[in-house]
């Protein structure tokens, strides 16, 4: 058994059962060893926790992505939409999401994990709506609202696991 058998099985009890079921006696019974197997890679559940909020922050890196600008403003913003709905919904990072959830309001490390996350979607929207009223693909005197209103809206709608097509009447309402 190795450390990343016991990061994966925690993950996996924390995004399926929740995080209070997650012990290292309950661990050890799930991978099958004893309770001093999990003690050899890890003293506690905290230093298992801070190992997967590592985890968290390498799997966020990943998720880089190209916009061809020159599409519509409709094909622009699903772009974005999707490639943040992937982030949402990737098999590796989604468990992740579920202990940032459970955790961000008790645990700084959750908080700025789950901000980082945020931050990242506004600043995308920034750039991303800011560059389409530029090329008036779009029009509102306000680019930030604008940018607030849709990744606000973006957010509500993946942390729902909600495919809602808000895009189109998005659009519609800000574009000629």
């Amino acid at each position: 058994m190795t450390k990343n058998d016991i990061l994966l099985k925690a993950i996996n009890i924390i995004s399926t059962e929740g995080y209070d079921k997650l012990t290292l006696s309950s661990l050890a019974e799930m991978l099958g060893v004893k309770k001093a197997s999990i003690y050899y890679h890890f003293n506690s559940k905290e230093d298992i926790i801070s190992a997967l909020y590592e985890n968290a922050k390498k799997l966020l890196t990943k998720f880089t992505f190209y916009i061809d600008f020159s599409l519509s403003a409709e094909e622009v913003l699903n772009a974005v939409y999707e490639h943040w709905d992937m982030i949402y919904q990737d098999r590796e990072f989604a468990p992740y999401l579920s202990l940032l959830e459970q955790r961000y309001m008790v645990d700084d490390e959750a908080l700025n994990i789950s901000s980082s996350l945020d931050l990242m979607i506004d600043a995308q929207s920034d750039a991303v709506i800011d560059n389409l009223i530029e090329r008036k693909k779009l029009f509102f005197n306000d680019k930030k609202l604008l940018s607030r209103l849709f990744s606000a809206t973006a957010k509500d709608s993946l942390k729902k696991g909600e495919s809602e097509n808000f895009i189109n009447s998005f659009v519609s309402s800000f574009s000629h």
